[in-house]
């Protein structure tokens, strides 16, 4: 009888033991991705005096630490750097068929990476909108915020100026930036 009474609890425990579960109750962690891009689009906020349009827009946008922009040699200059095409790209008014917009752009890596960005427009550029916006790419391992992203005027007081080359001090740049 205690032959049959050990091997009714080895039995036992075997079969406890053999119990994982079931295995398909729990949730699953989904992997994380990595973001591969930013998108950065430029805007202006504020004021101009009645009628006035913005003429010039001067600007430099800092980029976090992981973050570039995709860059080949000036034809003009070798040394320097600039956008390949379709990275800095011109939006709303600036980019309309009736514009006379001339965008330009420099890259300048280093720690931290930069564009400096110069919009002229012959017609004008409606106060308040996106005018220019930004394609950048992150590189593996890097999880920039877009509160590390920050924005700068080349010329005082705001880098934004009317048709007649006039400081607009009521006007600000600002950007948003959506990363992917």
């Amino acid at each position: 009888m205690r032959a049959a009474i050990l091997l009714f609890i080895l039995f036992i425990a075997a079969q406890l033991a053999g119990c994982g579960g079931g295995g398909g109750g729990g949730a699953t962690v989904p992997p994380v991705t990595q973001a591969t891009t930013a998108l950065v689009t430029l805007s202006t906020a504020g004021s101009v005096p009645s009628g006035a349009l913005i003429g010039d827009i001067d600007i430099t946008l800092t980029l976090p630490a992981g973050v570039s922009i995709r860059s080949v040699p000036s034809a003009v200059n070798p040394a320097v750097l600039v956008p390949e095409l379709g990275v800095v790209t011109l939006k709303g008014s600036a980019a309309g068929a009736a514009s006379q917009s001339s965008l330009s752009a420099t890259y300048h890596p280093g720690s931290p990476n930069r564009v400096s960005i110069t919009l002229i427009s012959g017609n004008g550029v409606t106060p308040a909108e996106a005018f220019a916006t930004v394609n950048c790419d992150i590189a593996a391992g890097s999880a920039p915020l877009p509160a590390e992203f920050i924005l700068g005027a080349n010329i005082a007081p705001t880098g934004i100026f009317d048709l007649n080359a006039a400081a607009l001090p009521n006007m600000t740049a600002k950007f948003s930036v959506a990363i992917n």
